[in-house]
């Protein structure tokens, strides 16, 4: 699991067709900017741009595009379009940040959840059978005592 921490962009650019193609490709994965026209190979990019791009609203001209990828969320629009100033930017200031909020905090109980798989298999690995690490395994003060919190804390953060 990537272990970049999530974040949500909201821009708003006096024209958005003037946006190149690799420099859209860079605010999909939060890349820094750069003089390359493009960050990564172009045809590898071109192969995955439609799952990554979410532009219903992007025509007849530009108007509004949203980027994503598993740690990165970006809206851009024209800054002088009322819908996107005043709409979009109201559900990114709130629904967007409460998905982002929720979203965030399940990965951060995956990360912790695998965290502690990850140390009790070391335990298991390194015990010998009949020993008292592997009992540890087998008992409500083993590892199986944070995947329970865990799960029950991704299930609260979710409702």
């Amino acid at each position: 699991m990537d272990e970049r921490m999530q974040c949500l962009s909201y821009l708003a650019a006096a024209d958005p067709s003037e946006i190149s193609i690799g420099d859209r490709d860079r605010l999909t994965f939060a890349d820094a900017a750069d003089s390359a026209p493009y960050p990564y190979n172009p045809a590898f990019l071109a192969k995955g741009r439609d799952h990554h791009t979410y532009g219903r609203f992007d025509a007849p001209e530009p108007q509004t595009v949203y980027f994503f990828c598993s740690y990165a969320f970006t809206a851009l629009g024209w800054a002088e379009n009322t819908f996107y100033s005043n709409l979009v930017l109201d559900h990114f200031r709130t629904l967007y940040y409460r998905m982002g909020i929720a979203a965030h905090f399940q990965r951060a109980a995956l990360l912790y959840l695998a965290d502690e798989m990850s140390t009790a298999a070391g335990v298991a690995r390194r015990s010998t059978p009949g020993s008292a690490a592997e009992a540890a395994l087998d008992t409500p003060q083993g590892p199986e005592v944070g995947l329970t919190h865990s799960l029950a804390w991704v299930c609260w953060v979710s409702a």
